[in-house]
């Protein structure tokens, strides 16, 4: 990291991604087989998601939104949390349950320089915030079973492949 010129606080769990579709749950290969899945900028996500059958595209927020409501998306990955958060089950309401395509994690990282010119207490305040928040973290997404009576409740559909 210090060849990056950041220095790590600390890794979270952001939960497991589960594939997420318009027309009908991905549940194998025939599935997958033409359609414009969405995931994070990634070379192994996307060379996972060809190998699958699919086009990969690295549309994320608004922009899948829109591709979504324009027909141009049919599937895309998020956890669960995330997915119940960003209100996407009218758009795509069906949720491959049992599969896991990779985790999501999130770095949290800090300038060494603006580090040094913290104090001791200030340094210590910010290990402290980013241990809890590593920690914290992992309760948002242990206990899904509500997140999931939600998601069916608001429309969505899961479905075991």
């Amino acid at each position: 990291l210090g060849r990056l010129r950041v220095t790590g606080l600390a890794v979270l769990a952001d939960g497991l991604r589960k594939p997420i579709a318009v027309e009908r749950p991905l549940l194998g290969p025939a599935d997958w087989r033409g359609i414009t899945f969405a995931a994070f900028r990634s070379q192994g996500q996307a060379e996972a998601i060809e190998a699958l059958g699919a086009r990969a595209s690295d549309l994320w927020g608004g922009p899948l939104s829109q591709a979504l409501d324009a027909g141009e998306i049919g599937g895309f990955e998020k956890s669960l949390l995330i997915y119940q958060l960003t209100g996407l089950k009218t758009q795509a309401p069906y949720v491959t349950a049992n599969v896991n395509l990779w985790p999501q994690m999130v770095a949290l990282l800090a300038n060494p320089d603006r580090l040094a010119n913290l104090t001791e207490a200030q340094r210590a305040w910010l290990q402290r915030a980013a241990r809890d928040a590593a920690a914290g973290y992992t309760d948002l997404i242990e206990h899904e079973d509500h997140i999931v009576a939600d998601l069916c409740q608001g429309g969505a559909r899961l479905a075991n492949a």
